[in-house]
């Protein structure tokens, strides 16, 4: 999201915003897929696109042109992704920060109530971003509805 709030603030609030490690551990919210259709005209021709696009050296550049970090363990210790500050960002080690909580994730099941739940987590940030929702509220009710829908 580095490169979407630097674009959406602006460079007005530079060194306001700041990075931090996630408190209670590591956590991943969403991801990509890239997938080539055994009916494709050019399999051979899109299976190398998707290798060339997944490759460290592509995912390095990714990140230090658009700040997405990469998914490659091996782009991940890259001194140039792994060394990485940001002068926006307070000059925090967006490297080290999200390097580490990188190699802290663990595998996350996608269950069957999985859009409910994103569903209710994104209506409740949004209620403390645009109506002024106390953060505590939000959350609370963010947990009953996932508890509805879950059966709890």
């Amino acid at each position: 999201m580095l490169g979407y709030i630097t674009s959406e603030a602006g460079q007005a609030v530079s060194g306001d915003w700041d990075v931090a490690n996630l408190p209670g551990g590591a956590a991943n919210w969403g991801g990509s897929w890239l997938g080539v259709p055994k009916t494709s005209t050019h399999q051979a021709d899109a299976e190398a696109l998707a290798e060339w696009l997944t490759a460290p050296a592509q995912q390095i550049t990714m990140w230090t042109s658009q700040q997405h970090f990469p998914s490659s363990s091996t782009a991940a210790q890259d001194p140039a992704v792994a060394a990485a500050t940001s002068v926006y960002f307070n000059n925090a080690p967006i490297g080290q920060i999200f390097g580490s909580s990188a190699s802290k994730l663990k595998q996350q099941p996608i269950g069957p109530y999985d859009t409910q739940i994103q569903s209710d987590v994104d209506t409740s940030l949004a209620n403390v971003e645009t109506k002024g929702e106390a953060p505590t509220k939000a959350f609370s009710e963010a947990l009953a509805n996932i508890a509805q829908v879950v059966g709890s």
